[in-house]
Formats: structure tokens, sequence, C-alpha cells
């Protein structure tokens, strides 16, 4: 089985747009936001006991960030993508348990 690509110029052109400055800066308090909350969720869940905040933080970022494996399987009939995504528990479940409990 043999691939060929075709490429011809693009005809018309594009004139440059601008672009928010703000756009990035919102997006990482955004992210930055997200980090806080799920580490002090994190920080909850241990008890609330003082000494654990950076590595609550670092927990965090490794949930949220996590780097998704994929797989592309190829055949001559088929193609298939296997990826693993993380599960977190779903937000106001009520069946999480909490350190009063």
């Amino acid at each position: 089985m043999q691939s060929a690509v075709a490429m011809k110029p693009i005809q018309q052109t594009t004139e440059p747009q601008m672009v928010a400055m703000t756009a990035p800066f919102e997006q990482m308090n955004a992210l930055s936001e997200s980090i806080a909350r799920r580490a002090f969720e994190i920080f909850q869940n241990r008890g609330r006991t003082d000494g654990g905040d950076l590595e609550d933080w670092y927990r965090a970022e490794a949930e949220l960030f996590h780097t998704a494996h994929v797989h592309l399987y190829e055949s001559d009939d088929s193609l298939a993508v296997s990826a693993e995504v993380p599960v977190l528990p779903p937000k106001n479940s009520g069946s999480a348990s909490s350190p009063r409990d």
C-alpha cells in the first residue's frame, strides 16, 4: 500500500488578527485557582493537618495535568485509538467521607 500527498498553495491571504493580551493571564489564573481548590480538598481529606501544603499542591497538579498515554493501532482496514484517562470522583456525590465522620 502506498500513500501520496498532494499539496497546492493557498490562494487567499488572511490578515493578522489582534489577540487580547489578558486572555493568557486569565487562563493562567483559572488554572491556578483550579489547582488551589483541589489542593484544599486534599488538605481537607487529610484531616486538615498542617505541614503538607506543598505535597497537596503537587498532588493537585499531578491529578489535574495528568499526561494522557495514547496508543494508535492501524491495520489495512481499520484504525483504533486507546487512551488512558484519569478518573476523579464526581463532585458533590455525597459518597465521599469527611474527616468528621
